[in-house]
């Protein structure tokens, strides 16, 4: 597992205090990436500078839609 640290920061739902992410890829945070807190499972939105944010309201209509077609894969739970 990979791990970069970002600006020592707050998560928006639980206020957590974060300074890294972990990812199996060997990437980087940008702007616009989604990450899930590990304390409380919330998902926030990085920003412009990294900083953690609530996910804008057209990222949630993006994941409900994603969540939809799981959904619809046959028994109702996503795989």
């Amino acid at each position: 597992m990979k791990v970069n640290r970002v600006p020592l920061q707050q998560c928006p739902w639980c206020a957590a205090r974060l300074d890294a992410v972990s990812h199996s890829e060997d990437c980087i945070p940008n702007p616009g990436d989604l990450t899930i807190c590990l304390y409380c499972g919330g998902v926030s939105e990085f920003g412009d500078n990294l900083e953690l944010q609530f996910p804008h309201s057209h990222t949630i209509e993006e994941i409900a839609n994603i969540m939809r077609l799981f959904s619809e894969e046959g028994d109702g739970k996503v795989h």
